[in-house]
């Protein structure tokens, strides 16, 4: 064998390397957004967030993974939403740090020589999300009392868990090197639908 033909069949068989029992390791920046409610009100606001992935390769083409994130959104308005009998615009930031499970379907060369660099993903999820509402501010939303303000509500906690899908496709720039975006959405015990895409960076070792 030549080293030009050598050199042409290392090129082609490093990146198309199996992923069974692989490990990743990846970061994610992303934004969404979310319709919840408070106070007896429903409101859409937008969010940021970012997580770190830890997946293992159960097989060529499916990985189980773990993950922990953080999304925060600020100053959302809940209109004409009702605190402890008073009646008013809500304002309030929220603070949400999760925990999810995930397994990924993710055809590689296994499949398809197709699949050598960009390769689709679809995944589920399962998880545990902490609410965290803090700094809200109750104003008045009568006409011409210039949004006084009337109360300070606690902050407050829920624990809520949810359900998510992702839809994605992934750039595989080496043999350890990927990159992806990921579209994901998710209902949750708490009433919140959140829709949203990230940007996911990862590194494959053994």
């Amino acid at each position: 064998m030549t080293k030009a033909r050598l050199a042409l069949l290392v090129a082609v068989v490093l990146p198309a390397r199996a992923d069974r029992q692989e490990h990743r390791l990846s970061i994610a920046a992303g934004a969404s957004l979310s319709a919840m409610q408070a106070g007896g009100v429903s409101t859409s606001a937008p969010s940021g967030g970012a997580r770190v992935r830890y997946a293992y390769g159960l097989a060529n083409s499916v990985e189980l993974a773990g993950s922990v994130g953080l999304t925060v959104a600020n100053n959302i308005e809940f209109p004409h939403a009702v605190v402890d009998g008073e009646q008013g615009n809500l304002f309030v930031d929220i603070y949400a740090p999760e925990l999810a499970l995930g397994v990924r379907f993710i055809p590689g060369v296994a499949l398809s020589r197709w699949f050598t660099k960009i390769r689709p993903l679809l995944g589920t999820k399962l998880g545990a999300r902490v609410d965290w509402r803090r700094n809200a501010d109750l104003l008045d939303d009568a006409p011409g009392n210039d949004n006084k303000r009337l109360s300070r509500p606690d902050d407050v906690l829920y624990l809520q868990t949810f359900a998510g899908l992702e839809v994605g496709v992934e750039v595989r720039l080496s043999p350890a090197l990927v990159v992806g975006i990921v579209t994901t959405a998710d209902v949750s015990t708490a009433e919140t639908t959140t829709v949203g895409v990230q940007l996911e960076l990862g590194h494959h070792f053994y």
